[in-house]
């Protein structure tokens, strides 16, 4: 069998790519970082020692997002102190679950201790926040209206979207945003296709283009 030396191959590869694409516009690639670290531990540092942050499974994303709701509900309602209180020990407890320290000669003493569950109800709420955050470069459009979620409808649509259950908290929450990202565009594609009704006029179909073509993500 007769070998081609590499460089050989990668001339013939770049000419071809030059013949079909030299002039094609370089596609706009996002979401490297977030494609490579998207399972891999974070860290952090609180109180002067180093944590790290596995990925989170969805059921403790979700426990971690209701803890952060159920804190700004009581801060915004102005609960007593004891109910406040009582929250902010629970989260803390699930933030705990959720954390490890980074150094090894810290980790078997981990269990017993109290890290978080000196701090107050703002610093734990941000914290949970922090870690059900999942970092997308994609565009987002925020609602200007306020909006209900439904959890449990959120999580149906989501197997019905890709026939099995969340894998981990970043993949649903990614997987949702795609999802949404996909109806866009298929929602786009039906009414360039139709154009009637309130959309069928030019200011009206102008407005309502715009606004699909950001939610499905195409600039």
């Amino acid at each position: 069998m007769k070998l081609t030396p590499f460089a050989a191959l990668e001339a013939h590869a770049r000419e071809e790519y030059r013949k079909h694409f030299a002039n094609a516009p370089e596609p706009r690639v996002i979401n490297q970082r977030v494609a490579a670290t998207l399972d891999a531990p974070r860290s952090f540092v609180w109180g002067g020692i180093g944590y790290w942050a596995p990925p989170l499974g969805y059921e403790g994303g979700l426990r971690l997002l209701i803890a952060a709701h159920a804190l700004a509900d009581l801060r915004r309602k102005g609960a007593s102190a004891m109910s406040l209180q009582a929250a902010t020990f629970k989260a803390a407890r699930l933030v705990h679950q959720h954390l490890r320290p980074i150094r090894l000669w810290r980790r078997p003493w981990w269990p017993l201790s109290r890290a978080f569950y000196t701090s107050g109800a703002e610093e734990i709420e941000a914290l949970c926040r922090w870690l059900i955050h999942v970092p997308d470069d994609s565009p987002v459009v925020p609602s200007d209206r306020s909006v209900t979620v439904d959890l449990v409808d959120q999580r149906y649509a989501f197997e019905l979207a890709y026939g099995r259950a969340p894998r981990s908290w970043a993949d649903y929450v990614l997987g949702m945003r795609a999802a949404g990202r996909r109806d866009s565009r298929a929602d786009l594609r039906f009414a360039v296709s139709s154009r009637v009704g309130v959309n069928a006029d030019k200011k009206g179909w102008s407005a309502y283009e715009r606004e699909m073509r950001q939610m499905a993500g195409w600039h």
